[in-house]
């Protein structure tokens, strides 16, 4: 819910982990058990620089929770599982600064800068039709289908925030 991430202890505590502003979440179970938590942003666009800020905290601090180590790095991005074909759309919009680089480990990829923030897209099955190095996508716009391309073991989006300094 808009307000807060909670974390919940395995001792029942919750802790405030940050306030939000900008993104709402709800969480829902089907039938056989399974949880989904849905995100939606909503900000103006003269706000959309702080919605990326609230976005980018929110990914660091659960990649400092729950990012695990590969390799000789950490991983840098958020894993989403979703079955191949699911529509991947940008969280803002802006300029495509290059799609399928270092396609053995990333896959179909996309990059896309917004006000110097970069947001990285990995193991796409498709790139969308006119997402292209310098064209400009809305926000909110489809830039391609989840895959399992590359250095992949299951269909899932690899999603990251670069800041202006290329720190995830």
């Amino acid at each position: 819910r808009k307000g807060s991430v909670l974390f919940h202890s395995k001792h029942g505590f919750f802790f405030l982990i940050m306030a939000l502003h900008f993104l709402e979440f709800d969480y829902s179970e089907d039938h056989e058990g399974t949880c989904t938590w849905d995100g939606l942003a909503s900000a103006t666009a003269e706000r959309r620089p702080d919605l990326l800020r609230e976005i980018t905290a929110l990914l660091a601090w659960a990649c400092a929770a729950f990012g695990e180590q590969r390799g000789s790095g950490t991983h840098h991005g958020v894993d989403f599982k979703a079955p191949e074909g699911v529509p991947v759309r940008t969280t803002l919009g802006g300029r495509v600064n290059r799609i399928d680089w270092n396609p053995e480990y990333n896959g179909r990829c996309v990059e896309i800068d917004f006000c110097g923030y970069r947001e990285i897209f990995l193991h796409l099955d498709e790139i969308s039709a006119g997402v292209s190095p310098g064209r400009t996508v809305e926000q909110g716009a489809q830039i391609g289908t989840v895959g399992n391309t590359g250095r992949s073991y299951a269909s899932h989006l690899h999603y990251q925030i670069n800041d202006p300094n290329d720190n995830p």
